[in-house]
């Protein structure tokens, strides 16, 4: 039809008095022309002459078809439009209409904006615009067939979906999908999900037989799609349902990860049917993969993720504030005189921190449940003389030494004890506990200045005897590795922080745990292939800790060195693995990995392994250990540490090693800085590491690298020393202070592996490697090294059966 303006129509001739039966109409193509297109009465429809009837029909919009023969227009309507009012103000606005500009109108009745109008055009010759005629709000509720077809028609989106739902009831199914096409391709990708959703609520039935729509459908919105064939799967013939699963397939082998997960999450058949390795396995997402393995070994893997995420009950009673214990009473005040009767101020903090240890670790234990005997105190009310041989005693029948430790300056672990000198000599059955407190002035201590620093809550570290030490010896020392931890023991003088670790009464969930893995049947146990698959549960630690070996088939899929690893850890002849026992095991495996040449190996995987291994481990130790072995490992080749054949460990942190049994020389491997920083006490600095750090050239010791230290040994070092040790790294243009840790191997010139061959030490320097010529200078509990003391643990307790914690 063609659309025009009405130039005049009808009205009276002013020649006879009549009504003119006619009009002309001038189509909006030939605007400027003055010529237009005849229309007689008898083509307009009734309603419409009355509104164009004389001089007020002027400009308004009409269409039309033209009689060719006669050259007359017919069939004349009023052109109507669908709007949205854009602007409105006082009943005065404009509407956004398809393809004419703004459209001014006003109105009595109430418009809002956003309101959708239907509307006849009247263009305004005074103002040059267009207004509009017979204005009318459309909604929902609208009949008029007229209008909603026009809305339908519409491209505009918040126009055509008001009437959409009920009028594809009207259509075929094929017109449907037809419509909903080209809808589909006029709108924002938002809208369309929304348009979709309005043709599934409304003929959903119609849906399911139709392919192309549930293409469309699964191209805009992959949610609803997925719950459709969810829907329907299972009340369709059998020849439809087996062509949704086909097309859900076909879907899934194009789709990306995401759109899988969709899938996998609204279609139950696929999680009902999902087998290992059938034909949906690939398609499935990983976490669907995962869940399945995870729901055939329920038991093992429940059993799994039950100790990964086990607590420690009592790990918040292994510390209190130093505020708090150092908080002393008249009695504790007696005490600290009797044990300090000079009153030196050095003497008395680091007795008040001892008492406070004792009144930390009597708290403790009573957490545990334990009967909590305070037998130090004795000393002052006379009560019994279980004071010399312990400081507490539990359930009247096991007797506890305190140890307390303090920190030293490059260290955060301890490096002095502070122990009353009659409190030395103690038997097999004195459990010895374990506490680090802050290395605290006196002055801090009794209240008389705040420090300005922040200051470490003092804690418990842990527990073991003498019968451990010796235990440790038996079942780790051999010919090609041998431990010296408690000949000649003297706890005041030293205690290596790797051999204390909590009683099983501490790990209460963690044994109770194994306890259940143990008795698991062995066809309840996965194979290894699925374990990989569901990575984020290591079942490794609970091995370890149930002392359950892993199975014969598993071997296969591990690194032999890896296996063996394990194995080593689950065959320990104790009940459970403590600390200072999977430190040994670490230390000895790693020196037998010396002369491995496979590159499937790195320190670094030992904490895969063992992670989570529920070693309650507040220090860091065995990360600490391994993070050591790691540096060791990178400076093997410089070091030449393949070499070497027999390896020796002291408790006070020392490595030390030889090529072969006729060689008297032990080269040290890994030591600890023994200097004392002046103002600030020991240094404690480590790891000092052969191949990493300089060799001093005249007692062949490792160099403290500190810039207030450059200690080597008590033998050789003086003033004079410091500065020609400080000298030699300054020297060094490749090795500045802040760079030690990053230090590589070709960083180490070749003249300076001279200080480590045997060969170039002098004889005197001989005793200064021997343990047995270790100065009592060396050997002070602040000489112990970093990762000596990272490693330091709790486990220790082994005297106090099951039975005895009745």
């Amino acid at each position: 039809m063609v659309i025009g303006k009405i130039d005049w129509f009808g009205g009276i001739n002013n020649k006879n008095q009549k009504v003119n039966n006619y009009g002309f109409i001038i189509p909006i193509e030939n605007n400027n022309s003055e010529e237009g297109i005849y229309v007689h009465r008898d083509d307009v429809p009734q309603d419409l002459q009355e509104l164009i009837e004389g001089s007020k029909g002027k400009g308004v919009y009409v269409q039309f078809d033209i009689d060719t023969e006669r050259q007359r227009a017919i069939n004349v309507e009023l052109k109507t439009c669908i709007g949205i009012v854009d602007t409105v103000k006082k009943g005065r606005g404009y509407i956004k209409c398809e393809g004419y500009s703004d459209i001014n109108f006003i109105s009595n009745e109430v418009i809002n904006l956003g309101d959708i109008v239907y509307f006849g055009i009247r263009h305004n010759y005074k103002y040059k615009d267009l207004n509009t005629i017979n204005l009318q709000k459309v909604d929902n509720k609208t009949t008029d067939i007229n209008i909603i077809n026009q809305c339908i028609d519409s491209n505009n989106y918040n126009v055509f979906k008001i009437f959409l739902g009920q009028y594809i009831h009207n259509l075929s199914n094929e017109e449907s999908v037809k419509l909903i096409i080209n809808k589909i391709n006029l709108i924002n990708k938002y809208q369309k999900k929304e348009l979709l959703g309005i043709y599934l609520k409304e003929v959903p039935n119609m849906i399911v037989s139709s392919s192309a729509f549930r293409n469309l459908l699964s191209l805009y919105d992959l949610e609803s799609y997925s719950s459709y064939i969810n829907k329907y799967l299972d009340i369709v013939d059998s020849s439809l349902k087996q062509e949704l699963l086909n097309e859900v397939l076909i879907k899934l082998e194009e789709s990306n990860s995401s759109e899988r997960k969709i899938y996998w999450s609204q279609i139950k058949y696929l999680q009902e049917k999902l087998k290992y390795k059938d034909f949906l396995w690939n398609l499935a997402p990983i976490e669907y993969q995962k869940q399945y393995i995870k729901n055939q070994y329920k038991v093992f893997f429940d059993l799994v993720s039950q100790f990964n995420d086990s607590d420690y009950p009592y790990s918040e009673a292994i510390t209190s504030t130093w505020h708090k214990l150092y908080n002393l009473d008249k009695t504790d005040k007696k005490l600290i005189r009797e044990w300090n009767p000079t009153c030196d101020s050095f003497k008395e903090a680091q007795m008040i921190s001892a008492r406070g240890a004792e009144k930390l670790v009597i708290q403790y234990f009573k957490s545990l449940n334990f009967a909590t005997e305070d037998i130090s105190i004795h000393q002052i009310t006379q009560e019994s003389q279980y004071w010399r041989k312990a400081d507490i005693r539990l359930n009247s029948k096991y007797l506890i030494d305190v140890k307390n430790t303090r920190n030293s300056v490059n260290s955060e672990l301890y490096s002095e004890f502070c122990v009353p000198a009659f409190k030395i000599e103690r038997g097999f059955d004195v459990i010895i506990v374990g506490v680090l407190s802050p290395y605290l002035q006196i002055q801090y201590m009794i209240g008389d200045q705040t420090p300005r620093f922040s200051v470490e809550s003092p804690k418990v570290l842990g527990e073991f005897n003498k019968r451990k030490l010796e235990n440790l010896e038996n079942v780790f020392s051999d010919n090609f590795f041998s431990i010296d931890v408690s000949r000649d023991f003297d706890p005041k003088r030293y205690l290596p922080p790797w051999v204390f670790d909590y009683n099983q009464r501490f790990y209460i969930q963690q044994h109770e745990i194994a306890k259940k893995f143990r008795a698991l049947q062995k066809e309840h146990i996965p194979d290894w292939e699925y374990i990989s698959l569901v990575d984020d549960e290591n079942p490794l630690p609970l091995f370890i800790t149930a002392r359950r070996k892993l199975p014969q088939k598993w071997l296969a899929d591990f690194p032999k060195w890896q296996a063996s690893f394990i194995n080593l850890l689950t065959e320990i002849p104790v009940d459970y693995l403590s600390l200072p026992y999977l430190f040994l095991a670490l230390l000895k495996h790693f020196l037998s990995m010396l002369a491995y040449k496979s590159n499937d190996f790195t320190p670094e995987v030992y904490k895969k392994i063992l992670y989570p291994l529920k070693i309650y481990d507040p220090l860091h130790i065995i990360d600490s250990l391994i993070d050591t072995l790691d540096i060791l490992w990178k400076h093997r080749n410089k070091a030449r540490l393949s070499e070497f054949k027999i390896f020796k460990f002291n408790g006070r942190g020392l490595l030390q090693a030889k090529r072969s049994e006729s060689e008297r020389l032990l080269t040290t491997i890994l030591a600890y800085c023994g200097g004392w920083v002046e103002g600030k006490g020991k240094c404690g600095f480590s790891p000092l590491v052969i191949g990493l750090h300089k060799n001093c050239s005249r007692c062949g010791r490792l160099i403290c690298p500190k810039d207030d230290c450059y200690y080597c040994s008590d033998k050789c070092f003086s003033e004079l020393e410091k500065k020609r040790n400080q000298k030699l790294y300054l020297e060094d243009d490749d090795l500045e202070d802040d760079d030690l840790d990053d230090l590589e191997d070709n960083d180490l010139e070749d003249d300076d592996l001279d200080d480590l061959e045997d060969d170039d030490l002098e004889d005197d320097d001989l005793d200064d490697l021997e343990d047995d010529d270790l100065e009592d200078d060396d050997l002070e509990d602040d000489d112990l090294e970093d990762d000596d003391l990272d490693d330091l643990e709790d486990n220790d307790l082994d005297d106090l059966e099951d039975d005895d914690l009745d």
